[in-house]
């Protein structure tokens, strides 16, 4: 692993980033953890867009094992509210592989700060209501944050539970992840909050908010509707990380996990005409992503990427996956050095790992 260590060196001496964690893991066995700069091994980092598949999907297929939700129906079956508006019609699937038609993003935070705090998601639901789609469902792949964020309003409105609590009860409490949560803004000043002991790495520094983030989710539309959003707003460590990772193989391979085989398989081998994405995931094959993979792992590999400067690949066939966290955002959000930094790292790790 010394190219890879010395990549990742190069890149903060450059000043990409000032604090990062490698862990990469062969079998369901770390072959590498390291942390770098201003990081320690027990490091706690933003994950931003990592919370789509470590939070919202990891959720909804434990609610999918229990038959509590299937990624067929539509969006007006839970949200009855939708069922004469075109948003009603789309279906969870769609949601999951960014085919809704709905538009990538929208700074609803520049609205939802002038609120109360117990008024933003009641408004927001309203903006999500009246958004137009920008094509047919299932027509076109657009990546999506409005989608994750219907999404979880389907799953909270179904399971009549915040998305957070959802989350350590089906996944993160039966695995023993300490390190994994959201931080509602109520968390941040709660003295006893156990999380305020814990390593946080810092983020931006936010002109609208006028301070540096450090524990504090860095996604403005998040931060707005208190920290707890099914895009964004899921802090972890690269071991936790790790731990759930081994958990989504496990299953995969058809051994002993908290997830039914039969439905991690479906979420991964998901095939939609004129999409490769997975249900939730990212595939490596997106002709956008395939460089920030590198030329090393296989087509059946699953995955995603966060804004602040975190990424995850898993692949299936080879048995290995690599978890990389860094703060790229620490001095601003461009330019961003990750695209053309990840396809190295990862090839220097996996050539280190295949010999």
């Amino acid at each position: 692993m010394k190219k890879a260590e010395r990549l990742i060196q190069r890149a903060i001496g450059r000043g990409d980033f000032p604090a990062a964690t490698l862990l990469a893991a062969r079998d369901g066995q770390p072959h590498y953890h390291g942390s770098f700069g201003r990081a320690q091994l027990a490091s706690v980092y933003d994950l931003a867009s990592l919370t789509k598949v470590l939070a919202t999907t990891a959720v909804l297929m434990r609610l999918v094992d229990e038959k509590k939700l299937g990624v067929a129906e539509r969006v007006e079956t839970h949200l009855p509210s939708l069922k004469r508006r075109k948003i009603g019609k789309i279906r969870l699937s769609q949601l999951l592989t960014h085919s809704s038609g709905l538009v990538a993003w929208r700074p609803f935070y520049e609205e939802l700060r002038e609120l109360p705090q117990n008024a933003r998601r009641k408004k927001l639901h309203q903006r999500l209501a009246d958004e137009n789609l920008i094509s047919k469902p299932g027509q076109d792949v657009v990546y999506s944050d409005l989608g994750l964020l219907l999404l979880q309003w389907v799953i909270e409105r179904r399971m009549s539970a915040p998305l957070d609590h959802l989350a350590q009860r089906l996944v993160y409490q039966p695995l023993g992840l300490d390190h994994t949560f959201f931080r509602p803004l109520w968390r941040t000043t709660n003295r006893k909050d156990p999380t305020t002991e814990m390593s946080f790495v810092p983020t931006e520094y936010c002109t609208w908010r006028k301070r540096r983030l450090c524990g504090e989710v860095h996604d403005d539309n998040s931060f707005s509707l208190g920290g707890v959003t099914g895009h964004a707003g899921l802090f972890s460590t690269a071991h936790d990380i790790h731990l759930l990772c081994r958990e989504f193989y496990a299953a995969y391979r058809g051994q002993r996990s908290i997830f039914s085989p039969k439905t991690v398989r479906r979420f991964f081998d998901w095939q939609q005409p004129n999409c490769h994405r997975a249900l939730g995931w990212d595939r490596p094959s997106l002709p956008n992503l395939q460089p920030n993979a590198g030329r090393y792992f296989s087509e059946n590999t699953v995955g995603h990427l966060g804004f602040t400067g975190t990424s995850l690949w898993v692949d299936l066939d080879k048995g290995i996956w690599v978890i990389f966290l860094a703060n790229r955002v620490y001095r601003g959000r461009e330019p961003n050095p990750m695209p053309k930094f990840r396809p190295q790292l990862h090839n220097a790790v996996m050539r280190s790992l295949l010999g």
